[in-house]
């Protein structure tokens, strides 16, 4: 799945606009996926997969669940994001959200 959003990421409008026009039980499901510790910490350290991973933030706050595997997801690798710009953003972006 991993793989699948490195790919799809590469065309991130399409991503973005999947998300806006699916419905709410879509965005449930692309938000369990992308909750998912490899798959979070991979795209939004890309350059790519970062727009994909910001995008898919307010749907995932709407979860406590997605919320807490996101939070346990960074706990071992917001140095490595921060050290990035791509990961930087997507945290910038994830801190707004949360305050």
């Amino acid at each position: 799945m991993v793989v699948l959003f490195c790919i799809l990421s590469r065309h991130c409008r399409v991503v973005q606009t999947l998300l806006e026009y699916s419905d709410r039980e879509q965005q449930r499901r692309l938000s369990w996926l992308l909750c998912q510790p490899g798959t979070l910490v991979t795209l939004a350290g890309d350059k790519h997969g970062t727009y994909v991973a910001q995008a898919m933030l307010p749907h995932m706050a709407t979860q406590s669940d997605c919320l807490l595997k996101l939070v346990s997801a960074l706990l071992g690798n917001s140095a490595r994001l921060g050290s990035t710009q791509s990961g930087s953003y997507f945290m910038q972006r994830l801190l707004g959200l949360l305050s």
